[in-house]
C-alpha cells in the first residue's frame, strides 16, 4: 500500500475529524458523558500532546462555530437553544474528547511519536497555517505553501507526514471520524436534554 502522503491531505483528514455538530432529533440518554475507555493515564497523555501540537481543539471549535453558523441559517432558533446547551463546554473538556477517541484506535507507541514529530516549529507552522485557511473557510494552497519552506522545514514535514504513526493514523481516520461524529451527536443531545430538565 502506498504510504506517501500528500500533506495536505493528513490535513484536511485531520480537520474533518474534528467536527462535532448535529441536528438530530433528541434521545433519551440523558447523562451528558463522552464514552471513555481502558485506556492508561500515560496513553491519554500522548494523545493529548499530539493533539495539542496540531491545534485541535482550535480545529475543533472552528468546527463547532461553523456548524452552527449553517444550522443558524436554516434554523437560528435550534442553533441558539444548542449553543446555551453546550455554553459551558470547555477547550478542555474538547481535548478531553477527542483524546478518549485517539487512544482508542491508535496505540500508546503510534501517538507518542506523533506527539514527538509534531513537537516540531516547522509542522506546528504548518498546522497554524491549516487553522488559519480553516478560519477563512477556505482550503490550503499546498504548492503556495511549499514555495515558502526551506530545505530543513521541508525534511521536518516529509519526516512526519511518511511515518510509520501517520501512515496507522491515515487507516484509521475513517473510524475515528465516525466515531467522533457519533460520540459528539450523543453528547450533544444529552447536554441539550440536561438544560432543557434544569430549565
Amino acid at each position: 500500500m502506498q504510504r506517501r502522503l500528500s500533506l495536505c491531505l493528513i490535513l484536511t483528514l485531520l480537520i474533518s475529524a474534528m467536527s462535532a455538530c448535529s441536528t438530530a432529533p433528541v434521545s433519551q440518554r440523558t447523562t451528558a458523558t463522552w464514552p471513555t475507555y481502558a485506556t492508561s493515564p500515560a496513553h491519554l497523555s500522548a494523545a493529548k500532546a499530539f493533539l495539542i501540537n496540531i491545534d485541535a481543539v482550535e480545529m475543533f471549535m472552528i468546527g463547532y462555530k461553523v456548524g452552527l453558523n449553517e444550522i443558524a441559517r436554516e434554523q437560528p432558533g435550534m442553533a441558539e437553544l444548542m449553543d446555551r446547551a453546550l455554553g459551558d463546554v470547555t477547550a478542555d473538556d474538547f481535548l478531553n474528547m477527542t483524546a478518549e477517541v485517539y487512544a482508542h484506535y491508535l496505540t500508546q507507541a503510534q501517538l507518542t511519536e506523533l506527539a514527538e514529530l509534531s513537537d516540531n516549529p516547522s509542522v506546528k507552522s504548518m498546522f497554524r497555517t491549516i487553522r488559519w485557511n480553516a478560519t477563512q473557510n477556505k482550503p490550503i494552497d499546498e504548492e503556495e505553501f511549499t514555495k515558502k519552506l526551506d530545505a530543513d522545514q521541508l525534511e521536518d514535514l516529509l519526516k512526519f507526514s511518511q511515518s510509520e504513526s501517520v501512515f496507522a493514523m491515515q487507516l484509521m481516520l475513517p473510524e475515528i471520524n465516525r466515531e467522533l461524529a457519533e460520540n459528539a451527536r450523543l453528547y450533544g443531545e444529552a447536554k441539550l436534554v440536561s438544560y432543557l430538565n434544569e430549565q
